[in-house]
C-alpha cells in the first residue's frame, strides 16, 4: 500500500509504505554518515515534525518527541550485474572468461545513491527518513517504510553492531526484494550471510516461522531463484 502526499508548493513528496517491496555501505550511525546527507535527513524531519504528519506512525504524544535516529546507506545489484550479459550472444570462450570472473552477491551491490535514517518515538523505530542525491544535492524525499524501520530496528538488536557485525542494505529493483548482508568480520574469506527481509521472503516464498527475519541464509540458498525472477522481470531469456 503507498500514499503520496504534496507538501506546501509540492516540492515535496511523501511516501509511506507499511510492506515495502522494500551497500560498500554498512549500517551507520548518523554522525559518521557525509554531513550533508544528515543535514537533509534533519532538515527533513524538522517539515514532517512541525507539520505533524504521523499518519498514524505512533500516537499523538510520542509524535511530539520524534527524534533522527541512525542511518544505512542502500546499495542496489542491477539486472546486467546480477544476471551478466546475455550469454546466448558470446562464444564459448567469452562465457568461460565471464564466469572464471563471477563475484558472490555482495561483491556486485553498488551505491544506489540513497540513504534511510530512522526516526525514533522513544525507544522504537516507527518509520524511516528517505534521502537521496537529485539535483546535483542531497535532499529529503519521503518519510515511511514503517514496516522497514521496524525489520532493521529488530535486526540490530539481534545482530549488534558491539558484537561485530556488518550490514549491509541491498535492494533488488526487478525483484521487488531488500536483503541486508550480514558479516562479524572483516577477514575477506568470510562468508557473509543474508536476511531477508518481508519483500524478500514474499518474493522467494521463504517461511522461517517464528524466527522469521532473524535465521540466516546463504547466497546457494537463494541467487537462482532470484535470478529467475529478475530474469523474468527484465526479459532476458537466458
Amino acid at each position: 500500500m503507498f500514499y503520496k502526499k504534496k507538501i506546501g508548493n509540492g516540492a515535496l513528496c511523501i511516501i509511506i509504505s507499511f510492506i515495502l517491496i522494500s551497500v560498500s555501505g554498512t549500517i551507520a550511525r548518523a554522525d559518521v554518515a557525509p554531513a550533508d546527507v544528515i543535514d537533509a535527513a534533519k532538515e527533513g524531519l524538522k517539515l514532517f515534525k512541525q507539520d505533524s504528519f504521523n499518519l498514524q506512525f505512533c500516537s499523538p504524544e510520542e509524535w511530539k518527541s520524534i527524534r533522527l535516529g541512525s542511518g544505512f546507506e542502500m546499495l542496489t545489484i542491477s539486472a546486467d550485474q546480477l544476471l551478466g550479459p546475455d550469454k546466448a550472444h558470446l562464444n564459448p570462450e567469452s562465457v568461460g572468461e565471464m564466469e572464471s570472473r563471477e563475484k558472490r552477491f555482495h561483491q556486485l551491490a553498488k551505491p544506489a545513491l540513497q540513504w534511510r535514517f530512522f526516526v525514533r518515538a522513544g525507544d522504537r523505530a516507527v518509520a524511516l527518513i528517505y534521502v537521496g542525491w537529485t539535483g546535483n544535492a542531497w535532499k529529503c524525499t519521503g518519510i515511511g517504510s514503517a514496516g522497514i524501520a521496524g525489520e532493521m530496528s529488530e535486526i540490530l538488536r539481534t545482530y549488534p553492531e558491539s558484537d561485530g557485525y556488518t550490514h549491509r542494505f541491498i535492494r533488488i529493483y526487478e525483484a521487488k526484494s531488500d536483503f541486508v548482508c550480514l558479516s562479524r568480520h572483516q577477514n575477506r574469506k568470510d562468508v557473509p550471510g543474508y536476511l531477508p527481509l518481508l519483500s524478500a521472503r514474499i518474493a522467494l516464498d521463504i517461511n522461517h516461522g517464528d524466527e522469521t527475519g532473524k535465521q540466516l541464509i546463504y547466497e546457494d540458498e537463494f541467487i537462482n531463484p532470484l535470478r529467475s525472477i529478475v530474469r523474468k522481470a527484465s526479459g532476458r531469456s537466458q
